[in-house]
């Protein structure tokens, strides 16, 4: 009796998440044209979602193309916007290219290549449709170097109705470039600009924001070209005019890479970074994901690192209206069981203090198809209280060309109505569930884990809750081991056991109490 209630209670709850998730939308979608595109910044406004990207000209092949592409709920293009012009190259931003602005309009950055090789930046203003309202060209007034190179990377709409760009620019030489730093008034005109660097490194600021003292928090990278294992995230804080008040590096002994930046709750700053534990060659890391709570004097309160699979990039981390922090980005999975490997992009959920909720991973198609690469770029919160995201396909060896993608998902981060109820997406494997045996099941104080396969390393159980959240972990070291489960809530959770970052086992486990 007592179980058919706990299985009646259970079934219950999962109607009663169906029904509270059943005005989401969920879509992962490529948009395949004859040329290469990607989309490298998404929002969401007015119910609907609006990207930025960059396209080839279809017609021009020396041409480069910026969009923005403006999608219904279920990811259909209501309209498109473009801008270029003939035998030049213009790029969206590869972080985040895209606001909305306080009067309900759009604001997008980017850069412009001539015939002559040199690059320079805008700062395009735009209605709600998408019409352009003005243009501003910025271009590198202080290099020596023969090909002079302005990049706007970053932006943001500052609480005076201005923007805060944050880019690069050519120092002394051609392996020198320094972090810039420009502020400009509402309708984009130069108020200041200021740069930040060393000599003779590569400095780059990819990540801005506006800090509640009215200064700025820039997060970037810097490297030493030439100098094996070189290459550090780093974030510099300013005042309000833009002078340095202080910089600090983030990383380990290998070469990391870029810091993102974003403001906490509590006036304290969130960082993110793909963090270096391994480098077998020069410039050939592994790289895991390492998140940082700093303070405004840049002391360090928390710092935690998290390693899912064999290297991971960053692309954006942002804080929900619920405190919990939210990660975009991408892995290289290195699949030694099927022989496979290849990128897949990923949504990481922690709460405040930076625990582990919950981790998925996403593809258009899946790494195990040979070619094939995934990478979501941007993230941003729906108002139904999932997520969009956006970054690009490409299949090497399939006859289409790179397509944007786009991807929408619930709170829980699902891109399929009910992918809660298993807790985390796991990769393909090429083993048997019956490999492993939990019993007994329905359990109460303990369960015994059965192997039954042989292995020569430790191999890790994990007990998951229906919200994705592990609330067990334990090394297998022998075919066969028992392990409590005393603490554990009534309720079904999911087992999975691991080896190193490949899923050898899965299924499901009731305890009753």
């Amino acid at each position: 009796m007592e179980i058919r209630r706990l299985n009646i209670c259970l079934f219950i709850l999962i109607l009663i998440f169906q029904t509270g998730f059943a005005q989401v939308e969920y879509f992962n979608r490529v948009f395949k044209y004859n040329v290469t595109n990607a989309l490298f910044g998404v929002i969401e406004k007015d119910t609907f979602f609006y990207t930025a990207g960059t396209i080839r000209d279809s017609i021009n092949i020396n041409s480069v193309r910026v969009f923005i592409n403006k999608y219904s709920q279920n990811g259909d293009i209501v309209w498109n916007k473009s801008w270029g012009e003939a035998n030049k190259e213009y790029a969206a931003s590869w972080k985040s290219p895209i606001i909305a602005t306080h009067d309900n309009g759009f604001a997008i950055i980017g850069g412009i290549r001539d015939s002559t090789m040199t690059w320079h930046s805008f700062l395009m203003k735009h209605n709600s449709d998408g019409d352009t309202l003005w243009k501003k060209d910025f271009y590198d007034t202080i290099s020596i170097y023969t090909y002079n190179h302005l990049a706007f990377n970053n932006f943001k709409e500052t609480s005076d109705k201005g923007f805060i760009i944050v880019g690069e620019i050519h120092a002394t030489n051609q392996y020198d470039t320094e972090i810039y730093l420009i502020k400009t008034d509402s309708l984009g005109e130069t108020e200041w600009f200021n740069t930040y660097g060393h000599p003779l490194t590569i400095d780059r600021g990819v990540s801005v924001i506006q800090t509640p003292d009215s200064g700025y928090l820039i997060g970037g990278f810097q490297y030493r070209p030439g100098v094996a294992y070189s290459g550090d995230g780093i974030i510099i804080k300013t005042d309000k005019d833009g002078n340095k008040e202080w910089e600090k590096t983030i990383g380990g002994p290998y070469k990391d890479f870029i810091a993102y930046v974003t403001l906490s709750y509590d006036s304290n700053y969130l960082v993110a970074l793909p963090y270096a534990y391994q480098e077998v060659l020069p410039g050939y890391p592994a790289r895991e994901i390492n998140v940082l709570k700093v303070t405004p004097s840049k002391q360090v309160i928390w710092s935690k690192h998290y390693r899912i699979h064999c290297k991971q990039t960053v692309e954006n981390i942002i804080e929900l209206s619920n405190r919990d922090i939210v990660i975009v980005g991408y892995s290289l999975i290195c699949d030694t069981i099927n022989g496979a490997s290849g990128d897949e992009g990923f949504i990481f959920m922690l709460n405040e203090n930076g625990d582990s909720l919950w981790y998925r991973d996403y593809s258009f198609q899946s790494y195990l198809v040979n070619g094939s690469s995934n990478r979501l770029l941007d993230l941003k919160p729906t108002t139904d209280g999932g997520f969009v995201a956006c970054g690009y396909f490409i299949n090497y060896y399939q006859p289409f060309p790179q397509s944007g993608w786009l991807v929408k998902t619930d709170s829980m981060g699902c891109d399929t109505p009910g992918c809660w109820i298993v807790g985390l997406k796991e990769p393909q494997i090429a083993w048997d569930v019956e490999e492993v045996s939990v019993y007994p099941n329905p359990a109460s104080d303990f369960i015994s884990i059965e192997l039954n396969f042989p292995f020569t390393e430790s191999l890790d159980f994990e007990l998951i809750n229906c919200f994705g959240r592990k609330v067990k972990e334990v090394k297998l070291t022998k075919p066969s081991t028992t392990v409590s489960i005393a603490e554990t809530k009534s309720g079904m959770y999911f087992y999975r056991v691991m080896s190193r970052d490949q899923v050898i086992g899965k299924g499901k486990v009731l305890v009753i109490r």
